[in-house]
């Protein structure tokens, strides 16, 4: 289970999205929660597109800021 699910939701008293059933070793999506998560690819995607309809590439101080270009 990733960080952000389990340490934020449970700091901020939210049910947790993920759960690992130990049993079967899986983890389990509960998609009701209102707990964290992290995005999906499909959603990284969408976001990197930044509403535009093709991805950017190039060289990383043109097309994106970063601890040593901000």
């Amino acid at each position: 289970m990733d960080r952000c699910n389990k340490l934020l939701s449970d700091a901020l008293g939210y049910d947790r999205f993920y759960d690992f059933d130990n049993e079967n070793k899986a983890v389990i999506c509960n998609y009701g929660t209102n707990g964290f998560r992290l995005p999906t690819d499909p959603e990284w995607q969408y976001a990197c597109k930044a509403k535009s309809k093709d991805y950017r590439y190039g060289e990383i101080d043109v097309i994106a800021w970063y601890k040593d270009n901000s």
